[in-house]
């Protein structure tokens, strides 16, 4: 899957062959906004999907910035709607 965003194209698809090669620990840039939240949101549901839950850890990072004071603030929002998600699918 492409997404086009307004920070640019992203490819879902390499996901998978970032899987394929090897790479187990996976780093998100996570502003908290509509873009990055989505993305995270896909990659944290193909880890579920193709069972990568216990070989892949995923990780989000974030900051705050005279111009962007509020990006802590919601990408936290936004890993506590995923561990959620992820709580509720477990039951």
């Amino acid at each position: 899957m492409i997404l086009e965003t307004g920070q640019g194209t992203v490819d879902l698809n390499k996901i998978k062959t970032l899987y394929e090669q090897g790479h187990r620990k996976w780093l998100l840039s996570l502003s908290g906004g509509c873009d990055s939240g989505i993305i995270s949101y896909i990659a944290a549901k193909m880890i579920v999907d193709n069972n990568w839950q216990d070989t892949v850890e995923l990780y989000a990072m974030t900051g705050d910035s005279d111009s962007k004071p509020f990006n802590i603030k919601f990408a936290k929002q936004i890993i506590k709607k995923h561990n959620q998600a992820k709580a509720d699918a477990g039951k």
